[in-house]
């Protein structure tokens, strides 16, 4: 499985650092979106993935875009139903800030569980995680993605994969919304970025701490911290797996493969 995920990481960074060249934004469609979400399945085991965006007010109230994987009879039995209403991954994607895990268990609300007890009929799986995404216009993403594993090879799934799945949604998330960003914005975005700074989202993207990467630039780890930070800021993410997701699509540093 190793070498499928590093031929789909190569395959998405490419898109992405493709994105500035007007024949390749021309090439790249939803067949290619398409692609990439089935390939995301397909390396990580997965049983389906959804990538929903809106504006800084609701998921519920507006008008999102989604881009998914469901069959179209859980997509029509969705929207007939109003089931976003008792969909956790939802409800809990609007209120949530970092990556969390979903089940049907004795957490839920009756109705989460009779929704949950739906999705499974439907093939949509036993087990779900998702990963919430911000920018600093307030914008919201939610990525999805569920599996069919019992709750203990999911735990050990989850231990095991996570920070890439985190990894993977937030280069999703910056191939799924390229075509909103100018390109005069775009192009000027991470060019202020310190020699630091750039060496301390390197090593971030090869997932050591800010601790851990004190000690091999020989700094402090409040230093650390302090030039991740102001490269968010640059780089106009909240988090820093955005923040290492969108220097690895400039191309300003190295993915980790």
């Amino acid at each position: 499985m190793d070498n499928s995920i590093n031929r789909l990481l190569h395959h998405l960074l490419d898109q992405l650092q493709n994105k500035s060249n007007t024949a390749a934004r021309g090439a790249i469609n939803l067949n290619a979106d398409k692609f990439l979400m089935d390939s995301v399945l397909s390396c990580y085991g997965l049983e389906n993935l959804a990538y929903i965006t809106t504006d800084p007010v609701s998921i519920q109230s507006r008008n999102p875009v989604y881009k998914v994987t469901y069959s179209a009879a859980w997509l029509e039995y969705y929207k007939k139903s109003g089931a976003e209403k008792h969909d956790p991954a939802i409800i809990y994607g609007l209120r949530e800030i970092i990556p969390f895990e979903w089940r049907n268990d004795d957490r839920n609300e009756p109705e989460q569980k009779t929704f949950l007890n739906i999705a499974r009929e439907f093939g949509l799986g036993n087990n779900g995680f998702s990963i919430p995404i911000r920018d600093r216009t307030g914008a919201r993403a939610l990525i999805s993605m569920t599996v069919r594993h019992n709750d203990q090879k999911w735990a050990k799934y989850s231990r095991r994969y996570r920070s890439e799945l985190v990894n993977i949604a937030y280069l999703l998330h910056e191939r799924f919304t390229f075509e909103d960003k100018p390109d005069q914005t775009e192009r000027f975005l991470g060019e202020d970025l310190t020699e630091r700074e750039i060496e301390s989202l390197q090593w971030t993207a090869l997932g050591k701490t800010s601790e851990e990467t004190a000690i091999i630039l020989g700094v402090s780890r409040r230093s650390v911290n302090f030039h991740i930070n102001n490269a968010k800021i640059k780089l106009d993410t909240v988090t820093r797996s955005h923040a290492v997701a969108r220097a690895c699509a400039l191309g300003l540093i190295l993915p980790v493969l």
